[in-house]
Order: C-alpha cells, then structure tokens, then sequence
C-alpha cells in the first residue's frame, strides 16, 4: 500500500491555513468579517457549526481513504479529549469528529497535522478528498493498484488549494476495474482502470454527481496514461472554475455544467486544456508516496463478478474477510452501526493493525466502515482475540444497522430535515420482527439520507429514503421520507433510482419490509432489488409501498 505522507512544503502551507483561519474567526468576532463571508472560509477548513450551539465538526483529509496507524490513533485521540468521543465514518472516505467547542478547534486541527493529516480543502467550494476503492492494490479483480495515482491526485489539489475559485464543491474518485467501488461513473471527475497496449491507464468520466438532483457521469475519454491523472484532474476543474454557475448554488455543480453544454462541446475544450496542464512540468507533489510492499495486480478481467459490497466478506473465526489476491493474506471488514465508532474502538483497530497488518494502516471504504489488510489468515484467531477483548470492543457487523448506510441526519448536521439514525433504527426493528435472513437485508443496501441531499448515496442504493417536509392535517411540516428505487451501477451510463412512493416516516419501516418480502417471494430469486423494481413497474411498487 502506498502510504501519505506530507511534504515539509505542505505542512507548512497547511499550517499557514490554520493560522488564517485564526486570524479569520478574530475578524468575525470583532465585526471586521462579516459573517457569511466567514462561514464560506470556515467550511474550507473542514470546519462546520453543528446543530448544538457552539459544537462544530471537523473533516480531516485522508487521501484515497488510507489511514495510517498515526493518523487513526491522533483522530481518536482528538474525539477523546475535545469532542464527543465518537467518530462518524462517511461515504467519501473521511472521518468526522463532532461535539468540538470552537476554541478547541484550531488546536485539533494542529493535533491532526502533526500526525499528517490536514483539514485544507476538505469542507466549502473545493477539490475535496479523493475516493478510491478500498480494495485497491489487493482486489482479484482489478486491472492495477490506482491508490498511487489517487493520491497524486489529492495531493495536486492539495497543493492547488488557493489557485482555483470554485463555484461549488468538487469530488474525484478512482477505481480499479469496472465494479467502480469508488463510484467514479457518479464523481465530478472519475477515473476507471484501464490496460491499453500493456500501459496503465484509466477511462475518464466527469459530469456526474448525487443529490437533490443527480447525474450519472459523461465518459469523456475512452482512456489516458495513468501519469496524466492529475493534469487531466486539473483540466476538468478549470472547466469548471470557468463554466461554473455562480447566481444559483443549487445548481452551481460540474454536473449542471454538463447538461447545460453537453459532452462533445466539453469534451473539445477538455482537451485544450489537458493538453495545457500536461505541458506545465508538475511541481512537486505535497504527499510522498512511499511504495507498497505488495506488488501491484497483473491485468485482471475487465468485468468483475458483482459491485462493491460489504456482503460480500465472508465469515471466519468470528470476522468477516475480502480474500485478497495475495495467497494466505485476508482484508478484514468492519462497518459500525451507523457508521459510528468510539475513540477507543478506533484505537484499537489502530492497535490491531499495527500487530497484524503487514500494511501497518486502515482502509475506509465508501459504506461507512473500514478494512484491516493484509492480515496473515492464520493469524485471525488470535486477531478475533484481541478485538472482542478490548475493553470497548469493535460493533459487531452483524448487527442489522451496520448493513445500512446512514448520514447524521438532523442529530447533528444542520442541513438534515429530519433525524435519519432515528429512522434506521426504526427500520432495523422492523425487519428483526419480520424475521428476514441477514444476508438478504445485507444485499438490500439500504441507504438513509436526512433530506435531499442524499449524502448516504440513496440515489444509487438499493433502497434509497431521503427525508423530506409535507405538511400534515394540521398544517404542519411532519416527516416525510422519498422512497428511491431501481438503481443499477452494472449499466453505462449508470442506472439512477426512482422515486416510487413518498410515505410519512412512521410508515417506512413497514414499507420496505413488505418490498423485501415481495423480492424474496419472488420467482426470480438471483434478481438484483434494482432489477426486481424495474420490472415490477411503478403501479405494482406502488401496491406493495402502499
């Protein structure tokens, strides 16, 4: 695995960062900033105010979701000592640590820096982190480790952090092989491995995007070198620095860009500019990678056997393990309930990783849990040992809300409409009462956003619920979540969710245990629940949901 590590020049940029944001917040309260030009600067920072006055939440940057046993051990420690002492695992692979009192704030991020983990660019209008699949480097499927190339990515960005003023936001993504665990077919900027005359490259995608609004992405170019991913990383942001709406930010994003001109006229100018960035000599890149001891994967086939899902660990003494290409070494999975992990339990994966990975570091993946690589097979019993010893033990994935991919909702995101952990743990009762086997809500992918925003990726779950406000008898705005269906990552372009039904929050459990039961009833048993939607159609969906 290749590991991040900080330039000297970084850290020293990043410091710099943290020092304006101090000056910045001393300006805001003395009248000299006004407020939401501040706010704008703050979210920069990976800073956000919560719902509880003056608790806010940091975002640190983790590049490729790779985890160093420092980085996981200072993100810890800082939840300990001056958050809440849970750590919220997300779908882009970052960690987040709540309940942080805003003088508490600038010492976390330095805490964070000094294990070489920055807070630059990852929140507000920026390049912000890069996904890859947390496979990379050990997956049987895919055509080359893109983990390099992923971080040269992030690290470029890292360093452009003050050349490019974005509209809104902007997320690449790198995948292995066309399992696209990352969700490059549904990233602003998405690169897909590819070998083309025995060279390693990557067929580029850009345009895509979830939300309110979602978009799957364009393919842009069939394939590109994969030393050109940062130039052409570059290109795609300066389409959009210039083709950017910047009057209306609900659609402000890369993909609104694409609509409005279309991907031949794009394309064109894609290319001017890649051609651009490829004849600037790179400077030197802020993170150094330091080679990985597992040897990168020769070509693999070009279609894997399903998508990226935790169920497809399997179980053995007492874990659940990915086999890796690597004979004899196993990638163990753990995804918490609703992506939640204590300080302590983070700890003590870092703990265990340093005992038995032969990689020293996690891996997050893009359901809200993490990996353990490179583990010895014969060392998981003693592995299993040490987990379920500890005095806050590992959640263990079997339980039903760790199958369920769940943003914070209203707990604590001040976007969140409605209170979506509540909901899932709703749901998780429910579908215990109704007795359905594990593994089948497992290959459900239930995903759960607060509002419309579908942070959880509902628009591509196999049951999206993003919340919503309709108003009751009484007038009154009362919860409400949209049910999202029919989605399939296998096509190309992408296969978006539906809206099938919008159910007041109190009926949804009952809703989807009566769609999980209809799937599992079903004839055609070895049908994806996208497909299964599919074919049912609207008016039977809409029969069953009622």
């Amino acid at each position: 695995m290749s590991r991040p590590t900080l330039s000297p020049e970084a850290a020293a940029a990043c410091a710099d960062d943290i020092r304006r944001f101090e000056e910045e917040t001393a300006a805001q309260k003395n009248g000299t900033l006004p407020f939401p030009e501040y706010k704008g600067r703050r979210a920069r920072h990976g800073t956000y105010e919560q719902r509880q006055d003056g608790r806010f939440m940091i975002r640190p940057r983790f590049p490729a979701g790779v985890l160093t046993t420092a980085a996981a051990r200072a993100a810890a420690a800082a939840s300990r000592t001056a958050g809440d002492g849970v750590l919220h695992l997300t779908t882009r692979q970052d960690v987040q640590i709540h309940g942080v009192p805003e003088d508490r704030v600038p010492g976390v991020m330095r805490d964070l820096l000094a294990a070489g983990v920055p807070c630059r660019g990852s929140g507000g209008d920026a390049a912000r982190n890069t996904a890859a699949c947390p496979l990379a480097g050990v997956c049987q499927h895919e055509a080359f480790d893109v983990t390099p190339h992923a971080l040269a990515v992030g690290g470029d960005m890292l360093a452009a952090a003050g050349e490019f003023s974005l509209p809104r936001k902007f997320k690449p993504a790198f995948s292995g092989c066309n399992c696209d665990c990352a969700g490059a077919k549904i990233a602003d900027s998405g690169f897909i491995a590819r070998i083309h005359d025995g060279q390693p490259g990557f067929a580029l995608y850009a345009g895509g995007g979830l939300g309110a609004i979602s978009r799957p992405a364009d393919l842009l170019e069939e394939w590109i070198p994969a030393a050109d991913a940062p130039a052409a990383n570059r290109a795609l942001l300066k389409l959009f620095e210039r083709h950017g709406d910047r009057t209306n930010r609900a659609r402000a994003r890369l993909r609104f860009v694409f609509e409005r001109l279309g991907v031949v006229a794009l394309r064109t100018e894609f290319r001017q500019e890649f051609a651009a960035a490829r004849a600037v000599p790179p400077s030197s890149s802020p993170i150094e990678n330091r080679k990985s001891k597992i040897e990168n994967s020769p070509a693999a086939p070009s279609i894997p056997p399903s998508p990226w899902r935790l169920p497809e660990a399997v179980p053995a003494c007492g874990l659940r393990i990915v086999r890796q290409r690597q004979e004899g070494l196993v990638s163990v999975a753990v995804r918490p309930p609703l992506g939640l992990l204590s300080a302590a339990a983070m700890a003590c994966a870092a703990d265990a990783a340093e005992q038995f990975s032969r990689e020293k570091g996690l891996r997050l993946t893009p359901d809200q849990g993490f990996l353990i690589r490179s583990v010895p097979e014969n060392a998981l019993p003693e592995l299993d040992r040490v987990l379920a010893g500890t005095p806050q033990t590992l959640p263990d994935s079997g339980d039903l809300l760790g199958w369920m991919t769940v943003c914070s909702g209203s707990s604590v995101c001040r976007l969140g409409q409605f209170d979506s952990r509540d909901l899932a743990r709703s749901l998780a009762a429910a579908l215990l009462r109704a007795s359905l086997p594990q593994e089948f809500v497992e290959a459900a992918d239930i995903r759960i956003s607060g509002c419309l925003n579908a942070c959880s990726q509902a628009p591509v779950a196999g049951i999206g619920l993003c919340g919503l406000g309709r108003p009751g008898e009484d007038g009154k705005i009362q919860p409400h979540y949209r049910i999202l269906l029919g989605a399939s990552r296998r096509q190309s372009p992408v296969r978006l969710n539906e809206p099938a039904a919008v159910l007041p929050a109190g009926r949804v459990p009952a809703a989807v245990v009566a769609l999980l039961q209809a799937w599992r009833g079903d004839a055609a048993t070895e049908e994806s629940l996208g497909d299964f939607s599919r074919r049912l159609g609207p008016d039977a969906l809409g029969k069953i949901l009622a």
